[in-house]
């Protein structure tokens, strides 16, 4: 660790991918938090905790410099959550932060957790990518992101894909997305029937255009979306990439 703090000051990019959550003390965020010219920091799939995370946030907030931060496939929770967003209003640069998790792990990010990481980041305007797939947040907490959506003004993509997202929660997000100009990728689900569909599907064509890839993509995968869903979000599709596979609909995707 003492070779690793003598380095810190110098790197711009560090990769710890599947290293062994031990590493991850108060040693280590002593050394991280001398990495203040840090821009990317990954640190996907290292058994990381709330205990971690408490010892992470402090030398995370000292990242000023950070872009681009993956803590996904990790085991951070409502707590290490609470943690996390703590440290988020310091990294006033970060443009992509990814906390997925795998849909086999119980250990998941909920209201509490969603709520302090989307107030920590409320006033970054330039975050791009949000990855908070297959966690537990529910239509409250797509709520939250929601009411906080139009305030990341160059949000591109938005993963909330298998969060026991209903029709509720759907229309909340559908209601934003016309205040999301930039953005070109949502994924959200799981438990979206034709109402919450419809809601989507009359939002769509209040979306912005891409100007590179000539079209959107929402990916509604794993939901329980019916034939009249389906027939809406059809309707309303215009360069528009609309994922339904795993859905009652006999429809896989839609592309016009």
């Amino acid at each position: 660790m003492p070779a690793l703090g003598r380095l810190m000051p110098q790197l711009t990019k560090v990769d710890l991918t599947d290293c062994e959550p031990s590493l991850f003390d108060e040693s280590f965020a002593g050394a991280l938090a001398k990495g203040t010219l840090l821009t990317e920091l990954d640190l996907y799939s290292c058994g990381i905790g709330s205990q971690e995370c408490e010892f992470l946030a402090p030398a995370l907030s000292q990242l000023v410099y950070l872009e681009k931060l993956n803590l996904g496939a990790n085991h951070i929770g409502d707590k290490g959550a609470l943690h996390l967003g703590v440290a988020m209003p310091s990294l006033a640069k970060l443009r992509q932060l990814s906390v997925f998790n795998y849909p086999s792990d119980t250990i998941r990010i909920g209201v509490e957790g969603v709520t302090a990481l989307v107030a920590g980041l409320s006033d970054n305007a330039g975050l791009q990518k949000f990855d908070l797939s297959h966690h537990a947040i529910g239509d409250t907490g797509a709520e939250i992101l929601a009411a906080s959506m139009p305030g990341w003004r160059r949000l591109k993509k938005l993963d909330i894909i298998g969060n026991n997202i209903g029709d509720q929660g759907a229309s909340a997000v559908a209601g934003c997305l016309h205040q999301c100009v930039r953005l070109r990728e949502l994924s959200i689900g799981n438990r979206i029937g034709d109402s919450g569909a419809i809601a989507i599907a009359k939002a769509i064509p209040h979306m912005p255009k891409s100007t590179i890839f000539r079209y959107n993509c929402i990916d509604l995968t794993d939901n329980s979306i019916g034939r009249k869903g389906a027939s809406a979000l059809e309707d309303a599709a215009d360069y528009t990439h609309l994922h339904l596979n795993g859905n009652p609909c006999k429809e896989r995707y839609i592309v016009k």
